[in-house]
């Protein structure tokens, strides 16, 4: 249980802090915020409920986009945190329901820790700062019991037994094992010849003059020329685009380099864009992760799944016997 209670208060704690750091027209909802995303059997999820714990995010999102792609995202973001809401709530009755108890000092404890966080330790401080946001102890109290609550009830009936044996990850080991590899790898030279790019008045004869140079060069001549003549990637560091996964190039390069040995040069390729020719600096060929090395990672991804699963299979356990209402629209 102190485990329990300790994940509760961090989480607790964070989404308090969107609470006291809201945006001072979400102090006091007008009718907009007082909108209704979500119903569970008829008990309302509010815009400003969803908006109390997504506006740090929100802000965060303001940072990476822009208009109407930054709409879209906010959008995104309040109908996932209105399902987790709603999700809350089923939780929450089924705790009422079973009249399952929180041992008062739980509370308390959550109570002086949000304190601790927020306030240097001083109930009085947390009180009077909850209360500039229109939100009194007593509705602190109510949150920390809901949420505690909620995380007993998954932590019981989702996670607790959730265990996962060696015989299982070694399984999925061997029958994963591309997940656990790295695909051949090839480090390439660049040079293009553009059609339309400043050889374009003498095209053919810079392209007759960079064929003949280019099927005698090392990687120092052929540095050289890519600094002379082409209009591709790199330039400054002789063409060098680094490492690529073989499987990922375009299907002509591909074809042009089948069979080619390391520091052998390519060309000319032909495409729409020009001529290329391409020198091959260095391969790499498939290298797997060991077991051991692996083996932690993939312990605690199936333990994920698995708690992923029996939570899915929960709710909607829950959800049947629920009449729950959505009001938005993705």
């Amino acid at each position: 249980m102190k485990k329990i209670l300790a994940l509760c208060l961090l989480a607790f704690a964070f989404t308090s802090y969107s609470v006291f750091s809201a945006d001072e027209k979400m102090k006091k909802p007008d009718v907009f915020y007082s909108s209704v995303l979500a119903t569970v059997n008829g008990i309302p999820v509010t815009l400003y409920d969803v908006i109390l714990e997504t506006g740090n995010d929100e802000q965060k999102l303001g940072m990476i986009y822009s208009g109407n792609q930054l709409t879209k995202e906010i959008q995104k973001l309040r109908a996932k945190k209105t399902r987790e809401l709603v999700e809350r709530k089923l939780c929450y009755t089924e705790f009422r329901e079973k009249e399952y108890k929180i041992p008062e000092q739980y509370l308390e404890d959550m109570l002086d820790g949000l304190a601790a966080n927020m306030t240097g330790g001083d109930r009085k401080k947390l009180e009077k700062r909850a209360l500039a946001d229109g939100i009194t102890l007593n509705d602190l109290r109510m949150k920390a019991h809901e949420k505690l609550a909620v995380d007993i009830l998954v932590y019981e009936f989702c996670y607790r037994t959730v265990s996962v044996t060696p015989k299982e990850v070694n399984d999925y080991y061997q029958k994963n094992s591309a997940e656990f590899s790295k695909p051949p790898q090839i480090e390439l030279q660049v040079l293009l010849l553009k059609k339309d790019g400043k050889f374009k008045d003498e095209f053919d004869d810079a392209l007759g003059k960079l064929s003949a140079d280019a099927a005698k060069a090392d990687k120092d001549i052929f540095t050289t020329l890519v600094k002379l003549y082409s209009e591709g990637p790199d330039v400054a560091k002789g063409g060098n685009i680094g490492w690529l996964e073989e499987s990922k190039l375009r299907p002509e390069f591909a074809e042009a380099l089948k069979g080619q040995a390391n520091n052998a040069i390519v060309g000319p390729v032909r495409t729409g864009e020009g001529i290329y020719f391409i020198r091959i600096s260095a391969r790499m060929d498939t290298k797997s992760r060991p077991f051991e090395a692996v083996r932690e990672e993939i312990s605690e991804k199936l333990m994920k799944q698995e708690k992923e699963k029996r939570y899915t299979d929960y709710m909607n356990r829950l959800k049947e016997k629920a009449v729950i209402r959505y009001f938005f629209e993705e």
